[in-house]
């Protein structure tokens, strides 16, 4: 599953046999980043919604 920056929606995506493992590495170091907060805001952050606004340091009132 994949939410996509432009449509801020969730979607199904189709993984080939061929391409699990580097879907699965990819996955892990994704999750790797988010664990350890390495992480930034990427364009124009819409922080009136966003449930972390409290603790993000790029917080835009």
């Amino acid at each position: 599953m994949y939410v996509h920056q432009d449509f801020a929606e969730l979607r199904m995506v189709d993984v080939s046999e061929e391409n699990v493992d580097t879907v699965l590495e990819r996955i892990k170091e994704v999750v790797g980043r988010i664990l350890n907060e390495d992480f930034e805001v990427l364009g124009n952050p819409n922080c009136r919604f966003c449930d972390y606004k409290g603790i993000c340091d790029s917080y835009v009132a």
